[in-house]
């Protein structure tokens, strides 16, 4: 079979197309239920034995046998975080957040920059969705959006470089409907969180930064209406959180003509390492970068997006940092993946007087070969990881497992901790300076760019 991802041919056991047919299946089972049909035993057997493959750390893999290095063309297991809501927990499938959580980061790191706009349209609304924090829903958005339009009537290309000599050899379709879908999907089933699904109307807002208003047309919903006579007034309901999220669903009875609002899920206030004083901060400069390589990748919480300069001469970002201006300095660290440049500094002034500022000549890690294509240093193991053991996938679950080496991954990092007796506080710009670049692809057929950044962090004090 072929999944979504077509990079991926005649595989077996295809993870989308397992969840599809078991969502497609417990909802015929559901349809019976209501109207006390008779259901074949068959059919519940099939459904409760849908194999779905998954590795021994927890990860869901794309097909049976999936290897450690594989890059992604389009969003494949990303798809069962929308449009397909699989339950937490089921005899086939046991989807908690967690692992959703881990799906989600592990596969938009595999992701090629280059692949269709569906596939960031798709990590938009799933980050929105099921994120663990940061603002990188805003990122992938952009990316999702703004590379594949085409002057002069903006249609999308599927790809965002149309340059066969560049992308892979893989001439775009043109236009593209399948990423004007996608974005048009973004603000109802993203920002709003609709959840199309479900028996009710089911909603989970959020609007992470830098947008701060949004306005969605009207839709209807296809429930029963609300109606009222002299004696009665009937009401619909409405359930907040999806199945399975960042929280308990709520519920709510709406009434005729009746207004309700909600809080928005503020997920992204949450920090993806603690006391972080950079995360989601604005960016008020940059050098420029690779295609989809957008500036703030470099702080949005979220190693599946990064910084990337496009060459190796010497680059900067900079971040407005005003808002945290008199907090203690404790500790800097920079993901850098599977790229590192050759020298690296992190700056903290005031703008008003530059000169006074601190400046931190960052440790590398070392590396003896100018070329490191197939090495792969997995990160350590850290909440997601820790949350999720070859334990909680008891065999006999409808679960395949396979591709042992597939786990979540982190590439090379960075980390320098000041010492106690020396004390630095924050200014209101912090600047990321690096040049060269050692690692994957580095100066290899005409790769000029620079190392990769996938998170830079300030940690302050707790």
């Amino acid at each position: 079979m072929t999944d979504p991802d077509e990079w991926t041919n005649h595989v077996k056991n295809g993870a989308f197309t397992q969840a599809s047919f078991f969502q497609i299946m417990n909802s015929i089972i559901s349809i019976k239920r209501e109207y006390n049909e008779t259901i074949p035993s068959t059919w519940l057997d099939i459904a409760e034995n849908i194999t779905i493959p998954v590795s021994s750390s927890g990860i869901t893999l794309e097909y049976e046998d999936m290897p450690s290095n594989i890059t992604v063309k389009q969003a494949d297991v990303t798809l069962m975080l929308h449009p397909l809501s699989l339950p937490e927990s089921s005899k086939p499938i046991n989807y908690t957040l967690e692992r959703k959580q881990a799906d989600l980061q592990y596969y938009t790191q595999k992701q090629s920059l280059h692949g269709p706009a569906m596939t960031f349209a798709i990590n938009t609304i799933a980050t929105l969705r099921y994120g663990h924090s940061g603002c990188s829903a805003s990122t992938y958005n952009k990316i999702g959006v703004f590379s594949n339009l085409r002057a002069p009537w903006f249609l999308m290309s599927e790809q965002a470089n149309d340059d066969t000599n560049a992308n892979g050899g893989y001439p775009p379709a043109f236009p593209f409907l399948t990423g004007h879908g996608g974005t048009m999907q973004i603000a109802f089933y993203g920002y709003l969180g609709l959840d199309s699904s479900q028996d009710v109307l089911t909603i989970q807002p959020t609007l992470p930064p830098p947008k701060q208003y949004l306005t969605l047309n009207e839709f209807t919903w296809a429930v029963s209406p609300s109606s009222s006579n002299p004696q009665n007034t009937t009401s619909v309901p409405m359930v907040q959180n999806l199945p399975a999220s960042r929280h308990p669903q709520l519920k709510f009875m709406l009434s005729l003509n009746q207004t309700l609002t909600l809080e928005n899920d503020m997920y992204w206030q949450d920090f993806t390492t603690p006391n972080n004083l950079i995360q989601c901060l604005p960016i008020i400069g940059s050098d420029d970068t690779e295609l989809n390589r957008w500036p703030e990748s470099v702080n949005d919480g979220d190693v599946g997006t990064s910084w990337q300069p496009e060459n190796t001469n010497g680059s900067s970002i900079s971040i407005d940092t005003t808002s945290v201006a008199g907090e203690r300095i404790k500790t800097i660290n920079v993901v850098w993946g599977l790229r590192i440049p050759t020298s690296a500094y992190v700056m903290v002034f005031n703008s008003t007087n530059a000169s006074e500022g601190e400046e931190f000549l960052l440790p590398l890690p070392n590396l003896d070969t100018p070329d490191v294509a197939d090495v792969i240093i997995t990160r350590d193991v850290d909440e997601l990881a820790d949350a999720m053991s070859s334990d909680d996938f008891p065999e006999g679950n409808g679960e395949v497992y396979s591709g042992d080496d597939v786990r979540l991954e982190e590439g090379y990092k960075t980390t320098y901790t000041l010492p106690d007796d020396k004390v630095v506080y924050m200014g209101d710009t912090a600047v990321l300076q690096i040049a060269g670049c050692i690692g994957r692809s580095c100066g290899v057929f005409g790769d000029e760019a620079g190392a990769t950044v996938e998170e830079w962090e300030i940690i302050g004090e707790a």
